[in-house]
This record gives structure tokens, sequence and C-alpha cells, in this order.
């Protein structure tokens, strides 16, 4: 018997069960990350390590768990499997054409390029990168790069971009959210700058792909103890910020990737508050790449 976890809520359901039910499943179309609905379950006889956080009071120390690696599956189709992402990337079969992905945003976006390319290149090489002390590292990738931008200057301002690399892509990923809302920014500055970043991004971009992705949310934990609350990115707020953000993308035509309800289940697995590592970052890598590739198929 395998634990399910569907929202807020655990249920008991035999792995078979799971695994029959997926492989009855059609992929999912894209855009399917709009459906908030999804589960997440233990992979059969696998278990690893996890750097997961505890608290005492103020002090904040990570602890290694033994635990079964999770798996996302949304609820009403499955996602591309390792093979057909590796695919994808190669430009074989359906895919007529190597897929190029460029990122610019925070460390979050940071994490989803990181975790991109380490999910195409090799599943288990996954645990080593997360184990490793390079986590604030950029991974060298043969078909991603990435950028900081985390204001959003590289679309609203390209003259205070830090990172002025060839976009020698055809898919362009964007975010900004945390540090807005680290900064109080309210959700009305917030939308001002999405849209800005819509408008002149589509110009800069073009003839590329550009496509929003969700604001992470924050751990638990980070909120919980401080009094009076110093951490202000609450999942209120930034529940409001990817509203509004989403909003925005379909007034102007952007297609937008959810990973927010993906992670929001297990935010707890921050390992620092707002940042994930195993299962959680893999899963949103699969989330994207599955949206990635959907949308590059021919």
């Amino acid at each position: 018997m395998k634990e399910v976890i569907v929202s807020n809520y655990t249920f008991t359901l035999p792995h078979a069960l799971v695994s029959s039910s997926l492989s009855s499943k059609k992929l999912c179309p894209f855009t399917f990350s709009h459906e908030p609905y999804g589960y997440w379950y233990p992979v059969s006889n696998c278990t690893r390590s996890f750097t997961t956080p505890s608290w005492h009071m103020e002090t904040f120390t990570q602890t290694e768990l033994e635990q079964f690696d999770l798996q996302y599956e949304p609820a009403s189709c499955r996602l591309l499997d390792s093979n057909s992402v590796r695919d994808c990337v190669n430009g074989v079969g359906r895919w007529k054409r190597p897929l190029r992905v460029c990122s610019f945003g925070d460390s979050s976006m940071r994490h989803i390029h990181n975790s991109l390319d380490t999910l195409y290149d090799d599943r288990d090489n996954f645990f080593y990168w997360a184990a490793s002390k390079k986590e604030k590292g950029i991974k060298t990738s043969s078909f991603a790069n990435f950028s900081y931008d985390e204001w959003g200057a590289c679309f609203r301002n390209s003259k205070k971009c830090r990172h002025r690399r060839p976009m020698n892509c055809e898919y362009v990923l964007i975010n900004i959210g945390s540090w807005q809302a680290y900064y109080s920014f309210s959700p009305e500055e917030y939308g001002y700058a999405v849209a800005e970043m819509l408008v002149l991004g589509k110009q800069r971009v073009a003839p590329r792909k550009l496509l929003w992705i969700t604001t992470h949310p924050n751990g638990d934990m980070l909120q919980s103890y401080a009094q009076p609350p110093k951490e202000l990115r609450t999942h209120s707020l930034l529940s409001r910020y990817n509203d509004l953000a989403r909003e925005l993308c379909r007034n102007h035509s952007v297609d937008f990737i959810d990973v927010y309800n993906v992670a929001s289940v297990l935010s707890d697995l921050s390992y620092d508050g707002f940042h994930y590592k195993l299962p959680v970052e893999r899963e949103v890598a699969r989330v994207v790449a599955h949206e990635l590739c959907t949308l590059s198929a021919v």
C-alpha cells in the first residue's frame, strides 16, 4: 500500500492502482498546468535522503531524512516520460527541431534551469546535484541558459540588464515575484511591473516564444515563529501575485505555466524556507518540460 497526497489530504492506495491509472491516461495537453488538481505518490522501492528544515524558535537548521522518493502526477492526464523529454530536447521523432530554452529571473528560476538540465541529462544525477554544495551555481546546459534578472530589467529596461547573452533559443521563460513580495510590493505595483514586462518582453524576444512561470510558494515554517512576523512572502500574497500574472498573461496573449500548485502541497519540504530540492524541484521541472515539449511538438 502506498500513500497518495492529494491537496492537503493523504489517502492510501495500492501502488499497482497508481501505476495502472497512469498507463490508462492520455498525455496532458499544453496548458494542463492551469488545472490545480494533482497528487504526489511514493515511487516504488526507492528511498533517498532529503534535506528538510527543522526549526527551534528563530533558529534554522537542516536535517537529513530518509524517506520515499515522491512523484507528482496531474489528476486528469499523464506527463511525458524521461525518454520522450530527451527526444524533445534532441529533436528526435515527432520533435523536428531541438529544444532551446532561455530563462530569466531569480534563484527560483535558477533552480528550474538546473532542474531542467539534470532531468534531461540523468535523472539519478539529480540526487548528486541536490546533495552537492553547488546549489547556488548555474549548470552549464547543452539546450538551456539562465540569466539573473530578479527585477525584470532585461525586459523593462534593457540598459539595466546585467546579462546580455545572445538568446540562441526558441522559448524564453520569465518570472518576477519573490523579491517584489519581500520588499512589500502591493498587488497593484506588482501587476504594473508584470504588465510592463509582458508588453516589452514580447517585442524584445520576438520571434521567440515568451512564457511566464508562476512564483514559487514560500515554505510554511519560514513565517511561523518570528513575532512580529519578519517574512512578508505569505501564501496569500504570492497566490494573489500569481492570479494577477495569470490574468495579465491572458490579456497579453502570453502563455502561462503554473508550478505553484505543484510545489505548494509540499511547501514544508523547502530546505531554506523558499527554495526546493528533491523531490519538489525535479517534479516542477517535469511539469515545465512537458509544457515546453508539448508546445514544440509537430
